[in-house]
């Protein structure tokens, strides 16, 4: 049943970056900035109506509401309970980004609603449904954002159905830096060709540079970190797609970054630091560099939240 005392709830859902480098599609982490912010509000009637703006010019996804409309009346559905609701989304994750826009809106939904539940999903329940949803929006079915979105942290997926989630150890002073170049070209490669065309030593090297990030962060050892984080799949076809992406690493490595890749499908490019006056000078040579070469672009700091996505106000009657 739905809690009518209710009358709005608010959802908070940061970016995601996706991969890192070497986890295509199993690792993942959760940013503390940027974000995209849901709210539902229940109205008198059965309809599900969705408004969305956007705090950046990032352009939209109209399909995306009928994706989120369809998924809140599944849940709805799923529990046999009847109800309507007003959902208002606003954006601060560029679109089409590599930086999980479509996920935090999928899932800050989600938990807005599951908060109306006098019998609440578990998160292992809202990410087979998100999961849906997000293979209908983007025809994906993997969920590598939609994991740390929804649990938080550094996240591993050992396996997707049933769903096996290894939260991995966060450094207290790990911090990411995000660098989104504006109107980049449209990053829909296709990656499955790519992966079934690797080589033995790509594959090899591939899987020790996993193990060795994995290892790191146990280890909190910043040189392994270092030497590891080297994506030889999907790095090398994906940074052709984004302007003067070798100039930017380059940039940030100078300034003593541990790792620079792709976040998910790009085109934004990630680097980490382990201290945060390391990350002020790396994000400084990063966007510098960007727009030395003629590019509009977006840069953020953040550190690694622990925290998954979460209510951040209930409204009462």
């Amino acid at each position: 049943m739905i809690d009518r005392s209710i009358t709005s709830i608010t959802a908070y859902a940061p970016a995601t970056c996706a991969n890192l480098g070497v986890g295509h599609d199993i690792l993942g982490l959760l940013l503390e900035d940027p974000g995209n912010r849901v709210t539902l509000s229940l109205r008198e009637d059965e309809d599900i109506v969705v408004q969305a703006n956007s705090s950046l010019q990032s352009g939209y996804n109209e399909s995306e509401n009928r994706v989120l409309a369809s998924m809140v009346r599944r849940v709805l559905d799923l529990c046999r309970i009847s109800g309507g609701f007003d959902i208002k989304v606003e954006k601060g994750i560029p679109y089409k980004s590599g930086m999980g826009d479509c996920t935090a809106t999928i899932v800050a939904t989600l938990v807005a609603l599951n908060d109306y539940l006098k019998t609440p999903l578990r998160r292992e329940d809202l990410l087979s449904i998100a999961t849906f949803s997000e293979k209908n929006l983007n025809h994906s079915n993997h969920p590598g954002s939609l994991v740390p979105c929804l649990f938080g942290g550094i996240t591993l997926i050992q396996s997707c159905y049933p769903a096996r989630i290894i939260q991995l150890p966060v450094w207290e002073n790990l911090y990411l830096l995000m660098l989104h170049i504006e109107n980049s070209a449209d990053m829909g490669i296709d990656a499955n060709s790519r992966l079934q065309n690797l080589t033995a030593s790509e594959i090899i090297g591939q899987t020790s540079n996993l193990a060795g990030v994995i290892a790191s962060l146990y280890r909190k050892d910043s040189d392994l970190l270092q030497s590891s984080l080297r994506d030889l799949w999907l790095e090398p076809v994906r940074a052709e797609l984004i302007p003067n992406f070798h100039q930017i690493k380059s940039a940030a490595v100078r300034e003593g970054a541990l790792g620079v890749s792709v976040s998910g499908q790009g085109p934004t490019i990630f680097a980490i630091a382990d201290n945060f006056s390391k990350a002020l000078k790396i994000k400084h040579a990063m966007f510098k560099s960007a727009t030395n070469y003629g590019h509009k672009a977006s840069s953020w700091i953040s550190k690694v939240r622990n925290l998954p996505t979460e209510v951040v106000q209930i409204t009462r009657t």
